[in-house]
């Protein structure tokens, strides 16, 4: 599977739903040798006592971006942004070129230590071939 084959903004329509209805909180991976990309959905309050959903990208354990809120006085909110990236756009066109020319693999559970060493040999199993 390759990057191209994502919709991106399904998926994070999709993760959202399954925060909002579920714990509060849901992930996938994106993994390819020891790069894994975690879309995470969850839930947020950028108004008072009202909430929403959004998403957050991570690359390596590197937020590259993320939406969330704080309260700036009484029954007030402010929505700020965080990141190596203050755009979605510009987060998503990153992880596309990043990945470019890379197989990947879709999980919705996080994967070990062990998994992404193990991705890596089979990587270099498949260069010495």
């Amino acid at each position: 599977m390759k990057i191209t084959d994502i919709d991106f903004k399904e998926r994070f329509r999709s993760l959202e739903e399954s925060a909002w209805y579920r714990n509060g909180r849901k992930s996938m991976y994106i993994i390819s040798g020891k790069d894994v990309l975690e879309i995470e959905g969850y839930i947020y309050e950028p108004h008072y006592e009202s909430f929403s959903t959004t998403h957050l990208l991570r690359l390596n354990n590197e937020v590259l971006y993320g939406k969330d809120s704080r309260s700036v006085a009484s029954y007030r909110n402010e929505i700020y942004t965080f990141g190596k990236f203050k755009d979605e756009k510009m987060a998503v066109d990153y992880v596309k070129e990043y990945f470019a020319n890379k197989e990947i693999s879709i999980s919705y559970t996080a994967p070990d230590k062990e998994q992404i060493n193990n991705n890596d040999l089979e990587d270099e199993d498949e260069e010495e071939m």
